[in-house]
């Protein structure tokens, strides 16, 4: 399979997840389905930012559609959050775009010398706009504050206010090294999905704070089932319309949860 067909594979099983996440009452098994399309998205990005012609652009695409889907995130939330439980977080964008980041600060540095100074750099950031983010929501105290500091993520770029958090962040950079060795990849992806279970089972994640450094579910392991499609890639890119994932992944979320909003109270 060339990148474009993984893609669009991807694409399809993103819209089940979705559809399970935000549709009142959708059969569980949709999520199920749902946990292959993260792993493979982030095999055809690590793939397309190794091979995109200029790096600072992707970014910087990237950058600007995470911003765009945060605020329409928080403005949806902001009128359609009320009674429901349901968080509207969703934007893999900024998981990929802060992925890329470390991989291009590594990958940039001449020697080791400037990239421990990048990377002392970005860490001292991570702790900035970790605590701006919390300052900058705090006062405002609202319903929505769960949503303000995924939105201050996104502006600000914080690896911890991030769709997966920063573990995410960690599992994209793996990919990225690791993408040419596919065996050494499958054996990684089944240890960090290992590693998921043992953290879902210990009961840590929905407690406190701890939320944002464990946000996903017990099922996420499922995510190792997208093995396969690694060795299905073929090395080339093949036909894909650039520009489709970057408008239907918001526009579809934001459909889905506002259909989700009209729907929960003729099904509660």
């Amino acid at each position: 399979m060339t990148t474009g067909l993984l893609k669009w594979i991807a694409i399809i099983i993103m819209l089940i997840d979705h559809i399970g996440e935000f549709i009142p009452q959708a059969p569980m098994w949709l999520r199920y389905i749902g946990r292959l399309a993260l792993p493979i998205f982030f095999y055809c990005s690590a793939w397309g930012f190794y091979y995109t012609h200029n790096r600072k652009k992707y970014l910087a695409r990237m950058y600007a559609f995470s911003v765009l889907m945060g605020m329409g995130n928080i403005l949806l939330s902001h009128y359609m959050n009320r009674g429901r439980e349901q968080d509207l977080v969703n934007n893999i964008f900024t998981t990929i775009f802060l992925g890329c980041c470390i991989v291009y600060i590594w990958e940039s540095a001449v020697n080791w010398r400037i990239r421990i100074k990048y990377f002392l750099f970005f860490a001292l950031h991570q702790i900035v706009v970790f605590f701006l983010c919390v300052l900058l929501t705090e006062p405002w105290r609202l319903h929505l504050n769960y949503e303000l500091h995924y939105t201050y993520g996104t502006i600000f770029g914080s690896c911890i206010f991030t769709e997966g958090g920063i573990l995410f962040v960690f599992y994209f950079v793996c990919v990225y090294f690791l993408k040419a060795r596919k065996l050494q990849l499958s054996l990684f992806t089944c240890a960090f999905s290992g590693l998921l279970v043992f953290l879902a089972t210990r009961g840590w994640p929905y407690r406190g704070p701890v939320i944002y450094l464990l946000p996903y579910s017990e099922y996420q392991w499922l995510m190792a089932l997208a093995i396969p499609f690694y060795y299905l890639y073929n090395g080339n890119k093949g036909r894909y319309i650039k520009a489709f994932f970057y408008v239907f992944y918001p526009l579809h979320i934001w459909i889905l949860y506002i259909i989700g909003y009209f729907l929960q109270d003729k099904v509660s």
